[in-house]
């Protein structure tokens, strides 16, 4: 079992979230510091703490997968596959595999299509790739959700939270989308538009950063929920 309650890695870790964003805020328009604290941008401070943030969630699960092998719970093989899912999100993170993938899908000519169908620039075009890869991402959600059911259905705060994570990232899908609307409108380079944008975008990439740390926070409270139990059923009387 982690040493470090799982109350006090939540409230750290929301902190930290908001550390970000006030880092964004404070920097947006510096010179040299505002492409690495852009939370809309890539390879920068927003998108390393992210991916650690999945590589910690995946480790938690790996955690659970040892602790269900010992104990024999239900389903634990899962785990496994859950851990290999959060070191793919965090190798994405900062690899950006699924920005390079759907800007190349847009550089064809059914990407153009997708583009004209949807009234989005070419510079927009990156941001639809929650609808491209949505029969993936709906795949894998729904198996994850099930997943996550089954283990967590005996402690409801672990569901409720888990509801509440998929409300963000999907908050931050629907963002996107509109994201790239503002891009493909004629006038996507006023003042008014431009603000508007980058409102959204922070919007997004918050419920983004609290999503992950709900996720974490979920996986590592359900590890220490279990240890505890286990050291309460091995405890002499």
């Amino acid at each position: 079992m982690f040493p470090i309650e799982p109350k006090k890695l939540l409230i750290g870790f929301i902190c930290s979230d908001f550390v970000i964003l006030g880092l964004y805020l404070l920097f947006a328009n510096h010179p040299m510091l505002g492409e690495r604290v852009d939370l809309g941008q890539e390879g920068n401070l927003p998108t390393w703490y992210s991916s650690f943030k999945f590589t910690l969630a995946a480790i938690a699960a790996l955690h659970c997968y040892f602790q269900g092998k010992q104990t024999q719970q239900a389903y634990y093989r899962g785990w496994l596959l859950v851990t290999g899912l959060m070191i793919l999100m965090s190798m994405d993170e900062t690899g950006q595999f699924h920005e390079t993938a759907t800007r190349w899908l847009m550089e064809s000519s059914g990407g153009s299509n997708l583009r004209d169908y949807f009234v989005v620039s070419r510079e927009g075009g990156a941001l639809l790739w929650t609808l491209i890869f949505s029969p993936i991402i709906i795949f894998i959600g729904g198996a994850l959700g099930i997943f996550y059911y089954l283990q967590f259905r005996a402690h409801p705060r672990l569901l409720v939270a888990a509801l509440v994570l998929v409300g963000l990232f999907a908050l931050a899908a629907g963002l996107e989308t509109m994201q790239a609307k503002i891009l493909g409108a004629e006038n996507y380079l006023d003042t008014s538009s431009w603000n508007q944008f980058k409102l959204f975008s922070a919007i997004e990439e918050m419920a983004e950063l609290l999503g992950t740390t709900l996720l974490l926070w979920i996986h590592f409270s359900f590890t220490y929920k279990v240890g505890a139990n286990e050291a309460s059923n091995n405890k002499i009387p």
